[in-house]
């Protein structure tokens, strides 16, 4: 797929939400060089309702909506998600989540989650609260023993590369033998390639014990006053995680309104390049 035909997708059902989503979305399109569907889920396909959503997008670029494209879908379910990156061309998605909406509203964010833990593409659930500095310059990253997670570190050293990010790696230490290598490992990796790109990162290893690593990454964003968390959903999900509630959803729900880009452990995971 040529890069022009790439782009950021936006998933909303309000237009008066359609301000807070263009903020980052541009950024992302601009620094990455990709361009932008909006995808509006709305029952109602009339002219009036095109008329109203066409209206919304020109009058928030000010009738500039070159590299852009835009479609009314009749609604946000499995079949759109699968077909993200075919048939809209996605490499990334900005997902509207309404704190509103009932928990068993498809707009919530556990819901969005449950519905995107399948999506080849990295996605970004955006609640109006959110505090989203576009620009992104400092990037936090949560590096444990998994081995999963380096697949973390390539969406991470996208940041860097193209926004001239920060990168701070979080890290911890284990006392089991097998899962100190294995983090070991990790961080090895992560110096190669962050080293291979000359990018700006820092690693900072805590010693307490930390159960959930990226939702103390969340915690340690908020601190230091960074701008994204790179975070991966569980791969196999066990009888515990159905008990307890999914790592990921507390992430998605954190409390110190922290924009999180949420990567699916996947072989094939959508990259934007080497």
């Amino acid at each position: 797929m040529e890069a022009n035909d790439q782009h950021i997708v936006i998933i909303f059902k309000d237009l008066d939400k359609l301000t807070f989503l263009a903020a980052p979305a541009l950024s992302l399109a601009s620094h990455l060089k990709k361009g932008i569907t909006f995808l509006y889920i709305s029952e109602k396909s009339d002219e009036k309702t095109n008329h109203a959503f066409i209206q919304a997008l020109e009058k928030l670029f000010q009738g500039n909506l070159s590299g852009m494209k835009a479609h009314i879908i009749p609604q946000l379910n499995e079949a759109l998600v699968k077909i993200l990156p075919d048939k809209f061309g996605g490499v990334m998605v900005l997902l509207e989540a309404d704190e509103q909406a009932g928990k068993k509203s498809i707009w919530a964010k556990p819901q969005l989650m449950k519905l995107f833990r399948h999506s080849r593409l990295p996605y970004m659930l955006v609640r109006n609260e959110d505090t989203i500095h576009a620009q992104f310059q400092s990037v936090v990253l949560a590096m444990d023993s998994l081995k999963e997670s380096k697949e973390k570190v390539l969406w991470t050293s996208y940041f860097g590369r193209f926004f001239g990010a920060k990168i701070t790696v979080v890290t911890r230490i284990y006392k089991d033998e097998f899962l100190a290598r294995q983090a070991k490992n990790n961080e090895q990796f992560v110096r190669k390639i962050f080293d291979s790109f000359d990018l700006q990162y820092e690693i900072q290893t805590f010693v307490d014990k930390i159960p959930e690593l990226d939702l103390f990454a969340v915690d340690y964003a908020a601190k230091i006053g960074a701008d994204l968390v790179i975070a991966m959903t569980t791969k196999n999900i066990s009888i515990f995680d159905l008990f307890t509630g999914l790592p990921e959803n507390k992430v998605a729900l954190n409390p110190q309104k922290m924009p999180v880009l949420f990567l699916n452990s996947r072989d094939d995971l959508y990259v934007l390049c080497d």
